[in-house]
């Protein structure tokens, strides 16, 4: 159950005014990968689908030609989410525009956020190889060995652990 639960990636969603949960199962934490707050437009005034989030008592109708989402604000949203909630058992934030943007673009509309995460397990082990080397995985017997992430090259920010090649830049 927890090998699956960990490559299994979850998603919730939230509307203005109320509560966005996350939570993982026992020993394992939240992994988040994407985080975005707003109300996107579409191409035409009909819905596709039952409304989202419908407007409360001091909300206007939802313009549904209208874009309130917040694609400048999405990184401010991702790391909103991540600060209050990586690598935690569970998390609840209170959704609202002042929380995820500096300027509420739709004011009259109710809005929601959408996270995307995954439960990883509290403790495991992290390789690193550098390019041209082979990394040899093995478990114990009665283990599994299961790939969380992988990632060729250099993350921002992250340690430099394997030399850079002469000649090329950092």
């Amino acid at each position: 159950a927890l090998l699956s639960g960990t490559l299994q990636t979850f998603q919730r969603f939230a509307c203005d005014e109320t509560t966005l949960n996350l939570s993982c199962p026992e020993n394992t934490t939240l992994d988040i990968l994407l985080a975005r707050y707003g109300r996107p437009g579409t191409k035409t005034a009909q819905p596709a689908q039952p409304d989202l989030c419908p407007p409360l008592g001091h909300h206007t109708p939802h313009n549904r030609k209208a874009d309130c989402y917040y694609d400048d604000n999405n990184y401010k949203t991702l790391q909103t989410i991540i600060s209050a909630c990586h690598h935690k058992t569970q998390c609840n934030i209170q959704v609202s525009p002042e929380i995820f943007s500096t300027q509420d673009i739709c004011p009259n509309t109710r809005k929601y956020i959408e996270v995307a995460y995954k439960c990883r397990p509290e403790t495991f082990i992290n390789k690193i190889v550098c390019q041209d080397s082979l990394l040899d995985l093995k478990c114990d017997r009665n283990s599994r060995l299961a790939i969380y992430n992988v990632l060729f090259g250099r993350s921002l920010g992250g340690s430099i652990m394997c030399p850079q090649n002469p000649g090329i830049p950092e």
